[in-house]
Parts: C-alpha cells; structure tokens; sequence
C-alpha cells in the first residue's frame, strides 16, 4: 500500500515537473522576445546573456552598422551606424523605440533566432549554459558609392521656373563633402576611416528652395536596389544616444549631466524630480516626431503621392500590350493644335479635360499626333481617350500588375519591410454604381484625379520596362551571412519574379516600343535638358499638379543606357515634392549614369539647349 502511496506521489511530483519545465520553455524561450519587449518588464534584457547583434554590411563588405559596449543604454549595447543617409532603410535599433527598416525586417536574424545552425533549442541551451548568442551578419545590395551619389547628385537642380521663357533660375543649396575625421572616428570607431573625407553632408532642410524628395537606383536585371535616399532624413545614431539630460536649466542637479537641447526653466506646477531628466534620444525623436518636414518618414516606400505624367507609362502598357492602340495611331487630324481637336480637348460624363501644353513646344508637334509623340510631348488628352478607349477593367488590370490595387482591396508591395500600397481611386466596370468612374478613370490615366504612387512604385514600372517586361521583386537584402562564416562562400538573393505569367506582366515587344518613347521624351520632347547626355537615357517627366497656389510634384523616372541595340543598365527614379516641373530632375538622373555607366566618367554634361530656357546641369564632383 505504501509503496503505491509512494508511486502515485512520485507521478504527481514528475506531473508537476514536466509542466513547470513547459511552462519554463514556453515563457523562457517562445515568449522570451514579447517579456523583454513588455512595458511591465522593468528589466529589459539579461546583461550578461544578450545575443550579439549581427553587423550589417554593403554588397561590397564596407560596413553600415554594428553593436558597441555602451554602459548607458539599457543592456549595455547601442548600434551604431556609419553614414546617416542609410538610416531611413536600415532603420534604427532602440530600447525606448523599438526597431524600424532592415533592423526590424531582419531582427530574427540578426539576433540568432533564424538562420543556418540556430533554432530555439539550441538558443536555449546556449542561454542555459550562458553561451554567448551570436546573430548574423547581413548584406545589402545597396552600394554605399552609389548612396553617397545621390546623396550630392539631389541637390544639382532648379527651383520654380514659373513658365515663363529665360526667367533667372534660383539654385537649390549644396552641402559639403567630408566629414570631421577626427570626430567620425571618436563617434564611429569601427567605420572605415578613409570614406570620412568623402561623405556628403547636406544643406539644411530649412534652407530657401529645399524640397523634399527621394531617389531610387536599381539594376534591372535582379531587382537589386543600389541606392535609396529619402531627404531629409534622420540620425540613427542620436536617436540610441542613451545619455542623461536635464529637460530643466534649474531643474535637480542630483546628476553631474548637460543640458538637453531646447531646455527650459522648470515650470512651477512640476514638482517631481524624478521627471527632471531625459536622454539626448528622447528629445531627438521628440523633434523628429513634431518636424514639419517628416523626417522620420521613408519617402521611396511610404510617402504617397499624384504621379503626373510619369504614369502614362502604365496607360501605354496596357494600350500597347492588349493590342488596342498602336505607336502609329493618330490623333487631332491635321488641325492637332487648335484647342477643339481631339488632341487638346476630351469630355467626359460632362467633365472637360483640355490641353495648355503642347504649344509651349519649340518646334511645335507636327499634326497630326501619333500615340507615340502623345507620350513624347505628354499629351494629357490623348492618354485620357486611350484610356477609357482601353476600359475600366483592363487598365485597372495592368494597373495591378504593376503592384497598384484599388483604394477598397489594398494589398502591400512585396519588399524588405513593410511599404505604403499604391491605390486608384476606382474599381473595374463591374465594380462600380453609375459612370463617375470613367472621369476617374480619364483623369488616372495620365497621372492625375485621386491617384496615389509611391516612388518605389513608379521604379518598379521603370525598371520592368527596363527589363523587356520581367518584372523583378525589387529589394534591398542581398545574403545573409551566419557568424563565422565566409561572406564568399555565400550566394546572393537570387532574383525573384512577381506577378502573372512568372513575371512577364508585359510582352517585350512593348517594353521595347515604351523604350523607344521614353528615348523620344529625351530628344524631342519634356526632358530636352538632357538631350545629346553621352549617357543615351530615356525618361518620362511628370509635374503633378496638386491644385490651389501648390507647387506641383516634380518626378522623371528613367533608364540607361537607352540608344537603339542597347540594354539599359540601371534605372533611375528622381521625386521632389513641390519641385515644380518634372524636367528640372532629368539633370539629377543623368549625372547618375554618367557617374555609373562604364567608360562616361564624371564630366559635367555639356547641355545641347545651353542658352536657351532651361538652364545646363553640372554633376556635382
């Protein structure tokens, strides 16, 4: 009897260790990551058992972000990141903030939690036994050469030409080349040294004629993101700076600690001293979150904007594509240019759209105008017609194959990290009560109405087009290398298709005939300021017009080299918000290339229109 005392108790007792070491599992290891993160956690980490943050590095190895002992900050880390213009797609790594861009795409990998020979068994142990925790490493296919490209190439444009012939052009301010050395090493001792004295640091985003904007390079045979800037942008490193500060200039002094920026005398309704301090990432993030300008915002990716003109380039895929139109198919008769021809002149349901463009041209269209010189001199009348001549249902279609979606069915863009969904403002015909739409649809189809794109969006429809209708997942990981392991011995993200017909989402037949108007935009038409650029770009320039006494948005998306037998190497997408016409940043894109393009050099881009209206660019060296 006894001995079956002792056996039940013996059971009760194995019962009960089996579920508190579940119970363990569970909550030391599958909830480990929701208990540190939880404002009821007083203790954020486990000093003496973090895992050690991988290092994030460009395709080519120069590194872009590591951890530093740093006994001020919670767990005794901080990341610190070497050239602040990355900070927006890295993102940052925070104990206060959390983590944003790659740092948060990629954490699980980062940290060890994923990759070649981790699991959560192994974790485990390894934290059991106090083993050191050891993250990958990451590489981007940004090339920080490129990023550092754009960064100086942003600021060579034009500001407000107001239309008017000769009209004095004020210039948008440069920033500097080169940082303190002296101080990039004391602040980022890790960072290679030698790139200080060739890092671009901006103008102030409150100096006159700063416009915010982004720019996008990619290769169009991979997807892979070469450079991506958001201006302005952030710090990464101020905002994991974790010293004290005294919010109050009278406040307790308990602390030997500095003043934080833009502190006050105390005000006499605080009477806690506890809240006297803060650290100097706290108030930085403050001042970003209440920045007018968004700092904190990745405009490539989540800043939504009309596209103007730029997107006549999808209404041309789905007219050339399905077969309805051809280049050759004319408009406005012999009589193109008078303002009643239906080159210049379109109603809709009792909505009129006309022209005020094509007459600004020197020398003026001929009559009359083919589809193909419609794109080449930005007809907007004409791309409306061909769009509601296309259908509702078609155009959204090839809309949604350029990742677009309808404001009632958003669906996010596939990339690293979380981005803002493109939208039209209007379903198919079977989707829609009553005939509004097709105003909608009208005006959507050269750019305008309640449409919305993101730049990334508008490099996606470039760079496909760049890639005879391939389109390819654009990206920005490029391998992921496990702790001491050879960065060499690892492949790179291959590239990925996205959507039907395993990526062929336009033949290339019309990616070809898309090429050639975009080559015709260059030498003929909106974007003459580049024309004869030994880089041979084709482009399309779009002024988004925003209504009111707003400045329009300024884009021109391109692609290099473009002259007849090539295959364009890079494609480039340049949006400056309020920036005026789309023209004015065909010089930004064409430095570009010229900086890239192998054989062109750096030389400075002899304009062949110097003298006349528009002014000629210089890249910046």
């Amino acid at each position: 009897m006894a001995l079956k005392s002792m056996s039940r108790l013996t059971n009760v007792f194995l019962t009960l260790f089996m579920l508190l070491s579940i119970g363990l599992v569970y909550w030391q290891v599958i909830q480990q990551k929701a208990l540190t993160a939880s404002t009821y956690n007083p203790r954020h980490c486990d000093v003496g058992n973090q895992p050690v943050r991988g290092s994030i590095f460009d395709r080519n190895g120069v590194l872009l972000a590591y951890s530093e002992y740093d006994p001020k900050a919670a767990c005794n880390y901080r990341r610190v990141y070497c050239f602040p213009s990355l900070s927006p797609i890295i993102g940052y790594f925070s104990y206060i903030y959390g983590e944003t861009g790659i740092e948060a795409a990629y954490d699980n990998y980062l940290i060890g939690d994923e990759g070649a020979g981790q699991s959560t068994l192994t974790n485990f142990w390894d934290q059991t036994l106090h083993r050191s925790i050891y993250g990958a490493d990451l590489y981007l296919s940004i090339d920080w050469r490129v990023q550092n490209l754009i960064d100086k190439q942003f600021d060579i444009t034009y500001d407000n030409p107001g239309n008017t012939l000769r009209q004095p052009f004020p210039k948008l301010p440069q920033g500097t080349v080169g940082m303190d050395p002296t101080a990039y090493k004391a602040e980022r001792p890790r960072c290679d040294q030698s790139l200080a004295s060739q890092i671009y640091v901006p103008p102030t985003d409150t100096a006159a004629h700063y416009h915010p904007g982004s720019i996008i390079v990619e290769d169009p045979k991979t997807g892979e993101l070469l450079g991506m800037l958001t201006r302005p942008y952030f710090d990464a490193n101020k905002i994991g700076d974790y010293t004290l500060c005294r919010k109050y200039t009278d406040g307790d002094s308990k602390y030997t600690t500095l003043n934080c920026p833009n502190a006050i005398p105390k005000p006499a309704t605080v009477t806690n001293n506890n809240d006297d301090y803060d650290t100097l990432g706290d108030v930085y993030f403050q001042q970003l979150s209440r920045d007018p300008r968004a700092p904190l915002l990745n405009r490539p990716t989540d800043g939504l904007y009309a596209p103007g003109s730029t997107f006549k380039t999808v209404t041309l895929s789905a007219a050339l594509d399905t077969g309805k139109y051809q280049l050759s198919n004319q408009f406005g008769g012999t009589d193109c240019l008078n303002p009643k021809s239906d080159a210049r002149t379109y109603t809709v349901n009792f909505h009129e759209f006309d022209d005020i463009d094509l007459l600004t041209y020197n020398p003026k269209p001929s009559c009359p105008i083919d589809l193909e010189h419609g794109y080449i001199y930005s007809d907007n009348i004409i791309f409306a017609r061909v769009g509601v001549g296309v259908g509702a249902d078609t155009w959204l279609d090839y809309a949604k194959r350029y990742g677009i979606t309808d404001t009632n069915n958003p669906q996010p863009f596939p990339f690293d990290f979380p981005v803002k969904a493109s939208r039209v403002p209007f379903q198919g015909d079977q989707g829609v009560i009553g005939s509004d739409h097709q105003v909608d649809l009208a005006a959507s189809a050269f750019g305008q109405g309640a449409l919305q794109v993101t730049p990334l969006t508008m490099e996606f429809i470039t760079s496909t087009v760049a890639n005879n209708g391939l389109a390819l997942k654009p990206h920005l990981l490029y391998k992921i290398v496990p702790h001491g392991s050879d960065p060499k011995t690892i492949n790179p993200v291959p590239p990925s298709p996205y959507g039907i017909n395993n990526g062929q989402i336009i033949s290339p037949q019309t990616a070809a005939q898309i090429r050639l108007s975009m080559r015709g935009v260059v030498q003929q038409g909106s974007a003459f300021t580049v024309a004869g650029s030994r880089s041979n770009i084709g482009g399309k320039t779009g002024t988004a017009q925003l209504g009111g006494d707003l400045e329009p948005h300024s884009w021109f998306i391109s692609l290099a080299p473009d002259g007849p037998g090539q295959t364009p190497q890079f494609a480039v997408t340049v949006m400056r918000e309020n920036g005026d016409e789309g023209l004015l940043q065909g010089g930004v894109a064409d430095c570009i290339y010229l900086s890239m393009l192998p054989g062109l050099g750096n030389t400075p881009l002899q304009n062949i229109h110097d003298g006349t209206s528009y002014p000629r660019f210089h890249c910046i060296p």
